[in-house]
């Protein structure tokens, strides 16, 4: 089968491009990685922090309410929940599905 020149060029792909692209990715992998551990160090940062926060609002709340008999709320940090954006609430429900179906879905079924 013969293939002209032109079309077997296309398909070469040099050396240095290869080279290129290996320490590209390698890069990239190593940025990752290193964001991956600073996403990790601030989430546990905000944690912390968030704990503390909340902690010295229920102090002072507690303080005002001794001192001077005055009941206010404590304002409180929250995580907003985390809710998956496929997730439709018309398709939940908690009706029983029945042990045969729950063995077809692979869920554990529990008997007496």
């Amino acid at each position: 089968m013969w293939l002209s020149d032109e079309f077997v060029d296309w398909f070469k792909i040099s050396q240095d491009t290869v080279t290129a692209l290996r320490e590209e990715n390698s890069k990239l992998k190593a940025e990752n990685d290193l964001l991956r551990v600073d996403l990790l160090t601030t989430r546990a940062n905000f944690k912390w922090l968030t704990t503390r926060v909340n902690t010295l609002e229920y102090q002072n709340t507690a303080l005002l309410e001794k001192a001077y008999d005055i009941k206010v709320p404590a304002p409180a940090i929250v995580e907003q929940p985390k809710v998956d954006p496929t997730f439709n609430p018309k398709d939940f429900s908690f009706d029983d599905i029945g042990d045969d179906m729950a063995k077809r879905l692979g869920l554990p079924v529990y008997t007496n």
